[in-house]
């Protein structure tokens, strides 16, 4: 018995001990052994094909899937092309359905991520940045009535502040198609901040809403966007 690669070959050695003696009964033997010997090394060879093609099979349903599960942060789900424009930045909402994008042609795009359509559009803003946070709209500040009323989350409108260096200002529109309902005048070289923890924010605690700030460029002040719009 030998093995050959991944083919295992068996040969047989027969002696016969027999009274009759003649070319015909040795002739006979000796093609019996060739015969069995011969399929016995074919039957070894389709055992070793088996094995091979099994394997091949148990490796083409784990590795595409493993590429699969692998490749879904990187797969791509929409393309936007308008050449010569580029993306530049993007900024998702909370809850991850509505997505900023800025690109270089001074256009920001207001992306519903589900459908994967673009359902606002505004442009002349070059170089902008952009925030997403939460405004009390046409409710009263706390201390013009003499009942205070704890705002909870759904009190809150999810809003969109852009930050446009080239003309001085901060704007904030109300999401998705609503109105522009802030516009502030900041120095050169401000800049939108947004932390990425809500400060007071704990379990049993008034709802704390996405706020962002505004760092001044000219005395270094920090002051946050006005949580209340009448």
């Amino acid at each position: 018995m030998k093995y050959a690669g991944s083919v295992m070959e068996i040969g047989f050695l027969f002696q016969l001990y027999c009274p009759v003696q003649g070319d015909i009964m040795v002739l006979c033997i000796h093609h019996l052994s060739c015969f069995i010997s011969n399929l016995i090394c074919q039957l070894a060879f389709e055992i070793s094909i088996l094995y091979f093609d099994f394997s091949i099979l148990i490796y083409s349903f784990v590795s595409p899937l493993e590429c699969r599960i692998d490749g879904i942060a990187a797969s791509p789900l929409t393309c936007l092309k308008d050449h010569p424009r580029k993306g530049e930045k993007l900024t998702l909402s909370p809850s991850g359905t509505l997505a900023a994008i800025t690109d270089s042609l001074g256009r920001i795009l207001l992306l519903d991520t589900q459908a994967l359509v673009v359902v606002r559009l505004w442009k002349g803003y070059r170089d902008a940045s952009c925030l997403f946070m939460e405004l009390l709209v046409n409710r009263d500040q706390p201390g013009s009535s003499s009942f205070y009323y704890e705002p909870t989350k759904s009190d809150y409108c999810l809003c969109l502040a852009i930050h446009a260096p080239r003309k001085g200002i901060v704007e904030v529109w109300q999401m998705r198609t609503g109105p522009r309902l802030l516009t502030i005048q900041c120095a050169k070289g401000s800049r939108l901040l947004q932390p990425s923890y809500r400060f007071g924010s704990s379990l049993g605690s008034p709802y704390v809403p996405l706020e962002a700030f505004l760092l001044n460029g000219d005395s270094g002040q920090l002051s946050v966007l006005n949580r209340f719009v009448n």
